[in-house]
């Protein structure tokens, strides 16, 4: 029992036991679950009318391209690694059957030849900024004269890198001259990774520049940089409810464990974060705090990418701390913010006065970068994330990144896929976004929490005690009124989880780097804070200790054990996050009108609901449930693993599913954005078929990469879990599965 299939490849169901496999014939013969293939569908109206406006444009040298496939083929199902051999640049896939690529004339006609192909259509310039103009209007006209920003920044991706670019002899500086020529306008261009480049150009004339951009042959996508803000909002507490607070990091730490303010269920069972790193993008850190100061040294590095030696073995708090080019060593953010979200994650005071404000985990260490500008809340952030952010956090072991901060685009974008390309090349890597604090309106997020395999974090309410008048009305049950709700552009679920983000007490900073502050008194040493900035490290911590359950070996028994130990991916611990969740109560956009928790989930007001963990994972004989999870099993194109779980009846029986997709062009961002789709379907021992995130119908989830059902009265018997290979364009998916209830597996 409790195996963990690590790297096992689901290819049949002959390895389950022989009522599950017969149950599994029978439906699928039955039609109740079907692997066959996806007949082909016409691509967006928009994007279709434009493809045909350039259909018979005379190809250039060389240039991009749309593949229409036959995706009944089962050929077209290898048209990805064959346009990879033969393209000069990266593939690009728009769902449901359409790739980018670029060619040269001799590899266009390679490609029309390939088996599968169906129709070969130049790239219509218009589409390599259209989601930029559909999702907000930038135009100067809009904007009054004293709030205009001098300049605006454009981030051009192109479709070939850096290096074929110079072989080619390509060099972007002479773009310069080419857009002063058609605008007027004097820009400045740098290349800002592998096959990126920003442009500086004077607002006024932005979108002009934005028009001989896209008529550039390589470039792949122009849009303009949204500001970055944080996600942070002011508690409204006065300095007399300051020096009176009680407890509020304790509270959200015990609310993210057990869902109870006085209960510390993981702590209790020595799940801390000990032994885990969290990486952490903020405005900076107030070092001598004492939720963080060491008598150690404290490696300190500035640029961008991984550093080497930019280490602090022995520090107590801080692995690493990287200034990124441009920003300023320390916290003098005007109200402390990355000191304050910092200490949330993993905060642990030397001062004993100040201990019960520790972090949700508080043994973990940090891997900070700091993207802060010196007296200000302006955040300096490198252009290419996957290339110059992450990187540097993951290789001093940081398996979790938390940001809240972020924009308020809530669709797919530059920034989305560059969260999801390092996601889907590092699938041990978490990654969390604020989801904003933009609420209660609907589609209010932002691009960076849009990003397929990022938790995007809403805010709840915290504990009545929590608030200076006592919380009248307030509830731990409750979304608080302004954190941000899905759904993104293109219709999924977000944000991913809640956790508590009101009033929440945590490490202050006074900008100063020898203070000492905490010696002067709860003053100084704290401040209260709310918004999805706080909200996000109470989650991120959570999240480390997911992963400190599993890599301690406490799957299976409840108690650590070396035996059963093992690194979990990032999609399971995903997957755990969002079985945790529970529902809650939601103010209507409209009314301001409290409404009661949706009757199922995932739901776009608090996609999966509050996280609250000692109710998946299993801790002994004091839960009442069993844990069964499968961490990445593949399974291939058209085909479905099934698991079977015999079931006592009476209790809730749950099953939860995650995978991490390959980043999406940010051309289908008002479309669909995912990629590799799955489908899990649970069969009751009565027939009764659930398909996940509770459609209704019959209807498959064709958009999210997360889905759940909940039985909340199961019957005994024999359950069926079927993780079905819907579509598969990429070829064979890992997945993880978390699957709870009176149950044993089969």
């Amino acid at each position: 029992p409790h195996l963990k299939h690590k790297g096992k490849h689901a290819r049949s169901m002959s390895s389950f036991r022989p009522q599950a496999l017969a149950l599994a014939l029978a439906l699928c013969l039955a039609g109740h679950v079907s692997a066959k293939p996806t007949p082909p569908r016409s691509m967006p109206a928009g994007h279709a009318k434009m493809v045909r406006a350039a259909t018979h444009e005379k190809p250039a040298e060389f240039g991009q391209f749309l593949l229409r496939v036959h995706s009944e083929d089962g050929k077209a199902r290898n048209v990805k690694k064959e346009l990879e051999k033969i393209s000069h640049g990266p593939v690009h896939y728009v769902p449901h059957d359409t790739y980018i690529v670029t060619l040269e004339p001799d590899q266009l006609e390679q490609v029309r030849g390939l088996a599968g192909v169906a129709e070969v259509y130049k790239v219509p310039k218009e589409m390599k900024t259209r989601a930029t103009h559909r999702a907000f209007d930038r135009k100067p006209k809009t904007l009054s004269k004293d709030s205009m920003p001098v300049e605006t920044s454009i981030h051009a991706t192109l479709a070939i890198s850096k290096g074929t670019a110079e072989k080619r002899k390509l060099d972007v500086s002479e773009w310069v001259k080419t857009i002063k020529e058609k605008t007027g306008a004097d820009v400045k261009i740098k290349w800002a990774s592998s096959n990126a480049v920003n442009v500086q150009a004077p607002t006024t004339l932005a979108h002009e520049v934005m028009g001989v951009l896209q008529d550039i042959e390589v470039v792949h996508q122009a849009s303009i940089e949204p500001s970055m803000k944080l996600m942070s909002k002011s508690s409204g507490t006065t300095s007399e409810d300051k020096a009176s607070a009680e407890l509020r990091n304790r509270w959200a730490g015990n609310l993210v464990q057990s869902g109870n303010a006085n209960m510390s269920t993981l702590w209790d069972a020595g799940l801390d974060g000990e032994g885990q790193v969290i990486g952490c993008g903020d405005t900076g850190i107030d070092v001598d705090s004492c939720f963080f100061f060491d008598m150690q040294p404290l490696g300190t590095c500035k640029g961008e990418g991984f550093i080497p030696g930019c280490n602090s073995p022995s520090h107590r708090k801080i692995v690493t701390y990287r200034t990124v080019s441009g920003a300023e060593f320390g916290d003098d953010d005007p109200v402390g913010h990355g000191t304050h979200v910092a200490g949330t994650i993993s905060g642990l005071s030397s001062d004993p006065a100040y201990v019960e404000y520790d972090g949700v985990a508080p043994m973990a260490r940090l891997a900070f970068d700091d993207i802060g500008v010196e007296t200000t809340d302006s955040l300096w952030l490198p252009a290419s994330w996957e290339e110059t952010l992450y990187p540097h956090a993951y290789m001093h072991g940081a398996k979790i990144h938390t940001n809240s901060w972020g924009d308020s685009l809530p669709l797919y974008t530059a920034e989305s896929y560059s969260n999801d390309a390092f996601s889907a090349t590092h699938d041990d890597f978490l990654l969390l976004f604020a989801a904003g604090n933009n609420g209660p309106w609907p589609i209010s997020g932002s691009s960076q929490s849009a990003a397929k395999n990022v938790v995007s974090v809403g805010a709840g309410e915290n504990h009545p005690d929590s608030y200076p008048d006592g919380g009248v009305g307030k509830s731990v049950d409750n979304v608080a009124i302004f954190s941000s709700k899905g759904p993104t552009a293109d219709g999924r679920f977000k944000p991913t989880v809640v956790a508590p983000g009101e009033n929440i007490a945590s490490a202050d900073s006074d900008g100063a780097a020898y203070s000492f502050q905490c010696s002067a008194g709860m003053m100084a040493a704290l401040e209260t804070l709310g918004g999805t900035s706080m909200a996000t490290p109470a989650c991120a911590g959570g999240a480390a200790l997911i992963r400190q359950y599993f890599d301690k070996g406490y799957y299976g028994t409840g108690a650590p054990n070396n035996a059963s130990a093992f690194m979990p991916s990032a999609a399971l611990v995903t997957a755990v996050l969002i079985h945790s969740g529970k529902p809650m109560s939601y103010y209507d956009p409209y009314t301001g009108e409290l409404l009661p928790a949706p009757p199922t989930l995932p739901h776009s007001s608090q996609g999966f609901g509050r996280v609250d963990l000692d109710s998946v994972l299993y801790l002994g004989a004091q839960s009442p449930f069993r844990l069964f999870v499968q961490d990445r099993v593949m399974v291939d194109p058209d085909q479905t693993a099934c698991f079977g779980f015999m079931v006592a009846g009476g209790q809730q029986f749950k099953a939860s599913l995650a995978w991490t997709d390959p980043p999406a062009s940010p051309y289908s961002a008002f479309f669909r954005s995912l990629i590799q789709d799955l489908d899990l379907v649970v069969v009751s021992p009565s027939g009764a078929v659930m398909r996940g995130n509770h459609l209704d119908g019959g209807v498959r989830d064709r958009r999210n990469n997360q889905e759940q059902v909940t039985v909340p009265m199961a019957e005994p018997g024999l359950y069926s879990v079927f993780i079905v290979a819907t579509d598969l364009p990429f070829g064979p998916q890992a997945f993880s599965l978390v699957v709870t209830g009176d149950a044993t597996d089969g």
